[in-house]
């Protein structure tokens, strides 16, 4: 359970990392400002940065052991399936396709 609790914390905040990633570009703020000025508080902050994916082999696919195993004690683990399918992924598709019409 441990290392289930280490790459779900790692799975959920990256996907809200990069949730704020998507929703900065839309109103125009840099986001690697944004995580550079919360670095700055010494406590309660740990720095996750937007990227393509969760990355290695453990995070996309550990915490849905844990949401499978939630399910035959019908417990919802709403939090951990969202945080798995927020990527930006599409947004990077889309950046690169302008760039390659450009």
């Amino acid at each position: 359970m441990s290392k289930l609790l280490e790459n779900i914390f790692r799975n959920v905040n990256i996907g809200l990392v990069n949730e704020l990633k998507m929703l900065c570009d839309r109103m125009g703020i840099d986001i690697w400002e944004v995580i550079a000025a919360a670095s700055t508080k010494p406590f309660g902050f740990m720095p996750f940065y937007p990227g393509p994916g969760l990355g290695g082999h453990c995070i996309p696919i550990d915490p849905f052991y844990l949401t499978w195993k939630a399910r035959e004690y019908d417990f919802p683990t709403r939090l951990i399936e969202v945080s798995g399918e927020i990527t930006i992924r599409e947004l990077l598709a889309e950046k690169n396709v302008a760039v390659l019409d450009a």
